[in-house]
């Protein structure tokens, strides 16, 4: 037995201080150096199928529980909500070009102000020309690159 404790004590303690050791420090990358796994791009066969909710419009924070909705129902059309009514209607993404064509809404009678949160986003819809994507992000944008909307992904 003392045999077998002078053996088995230190390669315990061995294999306790090899767990506790600190790997070597790697490079720091620096900013201009290229990031392993670049922004996915931005096609329509990566949007369709997705559904976006919309957080900031026009700057402004969405209402809870009435937040505005886009689907892209296949990669040239899309669907969703503007927190009241609901549209559908056509998309053309080439590059970071995005256009909506002729949206159909519903003309449901809601307790909402004009110029309000649904106006808004209907009007940002139209004045869309382009679009990032940066992670579950999809910001949409005017022609000038100015921010019009911010969609979180919720699928």
């Amino acid at each position: 037995m003392k045999h077998f404790l002078k053996i088995a004590m230190p390669l315990a303690l061995a294999m306790v201080l090899a767990a506790c050791a600190v790997p070597a420090p790697q490079p720091e990358s620096t900013a201009s150096t290229p990031k392993a796994s670049a922004a996915p791009v931005l096609t329509a066969q990566v949007l369709a199928g997705s559904v976006w909710s919309a957080g900031f419009i026009d700057g402004v924070g969405a209402a809870r529980g009435n937040w505005p909705q886009l689907r892209w129902v296949g990669t040239d059309r899309v669907a969703g909500s503007g927190g009241c009514n609901n549209f559908v209607g056509s998309a053309v993404l080439e590059q970071d070009s995005l256009r909506f064509g002729s949206l159909a809404a519903t003309g449901k009678l809601c307790m909402t102000e004009p110029g309000g949160q649904e106006d808004k986003f209907f009007m940002a819809l139209e004045l869309t020309r382009k679009a990032r994507l940066e992670g579950t992000q999809l910001w949409l944008l005017d022609a000038s690159g100015k921010p019009l909307v911010k969609l979180e992904r919720l699928n």
